[in-house]
């Protein structure tokens, strides 16, 4: 099985040893955004205080990079069972996907800590 190539370089990893790493993120992040819209739903968020709201809208855009997440994962772990060991053709396209992932990954991380630092400033603040 030949070595992913991403980035300009050669990885020890095929593209069809993506199966079970994407289907655990997709149950994972899958997990994650019934939770989060859960609480949506069914959390008391419906008040028009600004701390309310500003919970709203954060929950909203992580719900929806953890839905973009989950279709991305969906897609490697579908991409990586096309084909067979040596045929590398069916899984051409597997690297422009983890280059998107990567892209809502990063967004993600940035999306988390702008929700931490808003946290932790706002706790007192707010009741």
């Amino acid at each position: 099985m030949p070595g992913l190539v991403a980035f300009r370089r050669r990885w020890s990893v095929g593209s069809d040893d993506l199966v079970l790493p994407a289907v655990f993120l997709f149950i994972v992040h899958l997990s994650w955004l019934v939770v989060t819209i859960t609480l949506l739903v069914t959390g008391g968020l419906s008040t028009q205080e600004r701390c309310a709201t500003l919970l709203r809208r954060l929950l909203y855009c992580y719900a929806a990079i953890l839905g973009a997440s989950c279709l991305l994962e969906a897609a490697i772990g579908l991409v990586s069972l096309r084909g067979g060991i040596l045929e590398v053709e069916p899984r051409r396209n597997i690297k422009y996907i983890v280059y998107v992932r990567l892209s809502v990954m990063a967004v993600e991380m940035v999306w988390l800590s702008y929700a931490v630092y808003w946290l932790v400033f706002n706790y007192q603040v707010f009741p």
